[in-house]
């Protein structure tokens, strides 16, 4: 079907109809089907086999990544493997030597690991006095300069109020004056 041209022209154009027709016609394309067939038939049947041969060859795709994923990931196996090993083989030889060593080894030995490690990280230090008493007078002075900003606060609050009752009162008096 592809060499009488379907593929030639756009779907739904007047030539790609013509060739169904000359499809249907075709004396050979009949034989293995039934005796009348239509252009509409012979496009569907088309369209199913080329459906599934796209399914079929989109499956063998996916089929060979995978194989190609196993078999990458076997390869490296081997590898991961004889790393592993030898990282092992050097911890037992490494074990072994501290094993074999004498105790005047052995204290020698850790206290180099104890000098690396001083390297590595700082020891913490204890506060002292000092430190500890700077920080609580820090404390206080916060403390103490929260507590006079509330006073003041709490000053010009009442101080609001004792105006407003004021006020107040003077309006009652006036009030009161007109109405006399």
């Amino acid at each position: 079907m592809a060499a009488q041209g379907i593929i030639q022209f756009k779907s739904g154009s007047k030539e790609r109809g013509n060739i169904w027709q000359t499809i249907t016609k075709n004396p050979n394309y009949h034989k293995n089907f039934f005796n009348s067939v239509t252009s509409r038939g012979v496009r569907d049947r088309f369209t199913i086999i080329l459906r599934r041969c796209k399914a079929k060859k989109l499956s063998d795709l996916i089929y060979y990544w995978k194989i190609k994923n196993l078999t990458r990931k076997l390869m490296q196996k081997p590898k991961v493997l004889k790393k592993k090993i030898s990282a092992e083989k050097e911890l037992a030889i490494d074990i072994r030597k501290r094993a074999m060593e004498t105790i005047g080894q052995t204290s020698k030995r850790s206290k180099s690991d104890e000098c690396q490690d001083d390297k590595i990280k700082e020891r913490k230090k204890r506060r002292t006095d000092g430190d500890t008493l700077a920080w609580l007078e820090k404390k206080r002075k916060t403390e103490r300069d929260l507590k006079y900003k509330e006073l003041q606060l709490e000053e010009q609050r009442q101080e609001r109020e004792f105006q407003q009752r004021e006020r107040k009162e003077e309006t009652k008096l006036m009030q009161k004056n007109k109405n006399k």
